[in-house]
């Protein structure tokens, strides 16, 4: 009876710390898709005020294209081209880290307690045998995972 106890406090924990690690992963891509409409958001705005300074440029207007670039905390035009190629690069880094989160998510990741092979180590002990050492290891199937090398972190 109570390995039957045990087992269901073994259950428990590991269900616990799954949901640990998901909730984890949630918060992350949470906090990454804000960062990420920040980022876009940004990137519209130097797009509108590129568009705006390109205008002023082809129009030889330079006067109000330097009071438009310096109320925008920029001295050259090109400062705001690569501020703009910047925020670009930014958008695709932070798009590409919330896939994927959201894959992990989704798919699972690989078992904290195995490494994603399966099984843990038990007991490891070492032999000689004609001059040589030699490593003898006792194996199970990892509790956590169980044995698959891979948890699930989809919310049930």
């Amino acid at each position: 009876m109570p390995l039957a106890l045990g087992i269901v406090v073994a259950v428990s924990e590991e269900s616990l710390e799954i949901e640990k690690i998901r909730l984890e992963y949630e918060e992350r891509r949470k906090d990454l898709q804000t960062l990420l409409d920040s980022s876009k958001s940004r990137e519209c705005q130097l797009i509108a005020l590129y568009e705006e300074s390109r205008k002023l440029w082809i129009a030889g207007n330079f006067k109000a294209l330097s009071e438009l670039l310096d109320a925008e905390g920029f001295h050259y035009f090109r400062e705001l081209k690569e501020a703009l190629q910047r925020q670009g690069e930014k958008v695709v880094d932070l798009s590409e880290k919330l896939g994927g989160i959201s894959r992990n998510l989704e798919k699972g990741i690989v078992c904290p307690k195995c490494d994603g092979v399966g099984t843990v180590v038990l007991e490891k002990r070492y032999e000689r045998s004609g001059g040589q050492i030699i490593p003898i290891a006792k194996m199970q199937d990892c509790e956590f995972c169980r044995g698959s090398g891979k948890i699930t972190l989809r919310s049930s």
